[in-house]
Formats: C-alpha cells, structure tokens, sequence
C-alpha cells in the first residue's frame, strides 16, 4: 500500500524499483498507479516536489519492457501534457518539452490516443513557443487527418505555422491520409507564400507539399504566382523579379548545390541559416518568365498597331533580359550546367539561349549604360556554340 508513504518521493522509488523487476502480471497494476498519478490523492495543485518526482518516475517507465507500465505512463502524461502546454514557462509546472519527448518514446503503437490530446496537441503546437507538440501529434493522427487538417486550417496561427518545419510536417502527414480536399488552391497558396527558393528544410518541405497537391489532388499552382508583390513593369512576374537577392545568389554560386535535382527532395538540403538558392527551383522559374516575355517574329504587315505591339514585347524582353544579368541569373544559370540533374542543364541551356537573344538584339544596343553587354554577349555566343558543337 504505497499510500501509507507520506512523500511523492519516496512513493516514487519504491515505484521504481518495482517496475525494474515486475513480471507481466505485476506490472499491470503498477500501469494503474501511474496512470492515476503520484498525487492522486490530492485534488489540488501538485506541489514542485510531487511534479520533480513524478517527472522522473515517468522517465524511468522508458527502460520498462512492460506494456501494461508503457501503456500507464502514456496514459498520465496525456493528462498531463494539456496543462503543461497551456502554462507553459509558470513555476511549478510540468515541462512541456520533456513530456512530449518522453510521450514520443512511449507511444503505444496499438492505442489509440483520446480526442482531447490530439486536438490540445494541434491548438498549442501551431503556435512558435510549443510547436514540438506536433512531434508527438503527427504519428498519433490516425482516421484523424482530415479533421485535423481542417481544424488547422481554420487556426490563428496557421499561415505562420506553415513556414516552419513541424507545421509543414503535419500538413504531409495530413495530406498522405485524405482523399480529396476542398480549396486545394487557396491552401497551396498559403503554404507558398512563406517560400523562399532555397534550399533550407522548410523551403524543401513545401516544395514536396506542392508536389503532392499537384500528383494527388491535380492541385496546380501558376509558377507566376508563388512569389508575389513587386512592380507592374513585368506584369504577374514582378514578384519574382523583384524578390531575387543578388547576394543570395553569390552565395549559391560560391557552394553551388550541383546535387540539387527538379522533383527531389535535396540531398543538398541546409539548415535554417543556409542562404543558398536551390537551381532546381529558381531555374525554371526564370526559364517560366523568359517564355512568357519573349517576343514572337516580326510582324510581316505594315500595321502600326502590330508594330507598336511587337516594339513594346521586345523592350520589355530587352529590360528583362538585363535584369537578369544584373542580379545574377545569368550567372546561375551558367553554373547550372554543371548540376548533376539532366533536367536542371537543359533548362539552364534554355535559358541562357534566350538571354542570348536579348542581349544581342537591336533593341539591346540602344540601350545606354549597358556597357557590359558586348562582352555578356560574347561569352554568351561562346558558351552556346561549344554546347552544340560537342
């Protein structure tokens, strides 16, 4: 009767050391005590002692072989794990952080976790502060998901949640256990916005949600609109054109990511502080916007209205074209060539064929203060005639 010990403490070594020994059928038992709680009997708040003492009661089940004793200590700390989230950081409280880990190595893979857990872990582990909840959520979803995600969707903190790595990890887990969703493209574009073309782990792990929205869900997203904002002067791209840190791509040329691949998950992949731009991403974006400015041939007709068309396509081209050679892609694209992935070359190829066009057009040489433009074109002509001729 572990009752007639008048501290948690010493409840709690007695327990312990049962729980080394307990065969199967002893253990059961014990799995019931720790369930109920070391201060069971106390309906009011635990005293820090008690909460010290039932911590490390609870870390100890982790060695226990025993799945009536595994089983209890779940069960306890997912009475536990509600509060603990909710006053997290108050004195005398139970670590949230702890708990959770310890629920991750504790977790039963036949139980089913109760409604009020799953749904306490998803409103406090969208939020930056106690997002490791979602550790322990995603593998206890289960035939969950889709409440789960539609739930998340209409959290307060959703948006920001889906430009980090746990959010962004439950939305996978979410998204490979439904059928069908509903605003697929509105939801991809929330995701999106947070993206950055780079190669750090949210940045891959949002490139693989828009991938499963696009195979699964035929969910598309116009590549014009990932990256918005921007100046009128290049209509839906501005966005894009806007938004390239030329540093970011000096930094991606001085490590260049060459196993970085259209379709795979990086094995280039950084850490949050890594700036490089991932080639697989921003090349057939630039390659997407070239296409979509090029000018057609000349008009055969006299029309001055077809003429002033035409005339305008190709100083927009023109202004393009330069653009991309003064904040770098250009260069990347250069650098691209040399990438492992077959596709990623020839659509660098592509792109540095069209930007040939532009910078040896007509309307490139009236433009004044382009005084590197005869030697960009030159090693443009170069370094496509070498391609062709091997």
């Amino acid at each position: 009767n572990l009752n007639v010990l008048e501290t948690s403490k010493e409840r709690a070594e007695v327990l312990s050391r049962l729980l080394r020994g307990a065969s199967e059928g002893q253990a059961r038992p014990l799995g019931e005590l720790l369930a109920s709680g070391l201060a069971a009997r106390a309906k009011l708040k635990p005293s820090p002692a008690q909460v010290k003492s039932e911590m490390w009661l609870l870390e100890c089940t982790a060695s226990s072989t025993s799945s009536s004793v595994r089983a209890g200590a779940f069960s306890r700390l997912s009475v536990l794990l509600p509060r603990a989230l909710k006053k997290r950081g108050r004195e005398g409280e139970h670590d949230p952080e702890r708990l959770v880990s310890l629920a991750v190595e504790l977790l039963p893979s036949s139980q089913a976790a109760g409604d009020d857990l799953v749904f306490s872990l998803l409103k406090y582990g969208l939020v930056p502060d106690t997002e490791f909840a979602l550790d322990l959520l995603v593998p206890l979803l289960g035939d969950k998901r889709g409440r789960i995600l539609d739930l998340a969707r209409h959290h307060s903190k959703f948006e920001e949640a889906m430009g980090r790595t746990r959010g962004l990890r439950l939305l996978l887990a979410c998204l490979e256990g439904v059928e069908e969703i509903e605003d697929g493209a509105e939801l991809l574009s929330v995701i999106m916005s947070n993206h950055g073309g780079g190669l750090t782990t949210s940045d891959c792990l949002m490139r693989e949600v828009m991938k499963v929205m696009s195979e699964k869900f035929s969910v598309e997203l116009p590549l014009s609109d990932i990256i918005k904002g921007g100046g009128a002067a290049f209509g839906p791209w501005g966005g894009f054109v806007s938004q390239v840190d030329t540093r970011r791509i000096w930094a991606t040329l001085g490590r260049f990511p060459t196993g970085d691949m259209i379709g795979k998950r990086s094995v280039e992949e950084g850490d949050d502080q890594d700036t490089r731009y991932s080639p697989a991403f921003i090349i057939p974006m630039a390659v997407a916007c070239a296409e979509d400015f090029l000018p057609p041939t000349p008009p055969v007709t006299q029309d001055e209205e077809e003429q002033r068309v035409w005339t305008s396509r190709v100083e927009t081209f023109t202004s393009l074209t330069r653009r991309f050679c003064d904040i770098g892609i250009v260069g990347l694209a250069l650098c691209s060539l040399s990438s492992k992935d077959p596709l990623v070359r020839k659509l660098s190829w592509c792109l540095l064929s069209m930007m040939y066009k532009g910078v040896s057009s007509r309307s490139a040489e009236k433009v004044q203060g382009w005084s590197s433009r005869p030697q960009l074109s030159l090693v443009l002509e170069s370094v496509l005639k070498g391609i062709k001729e091997r």
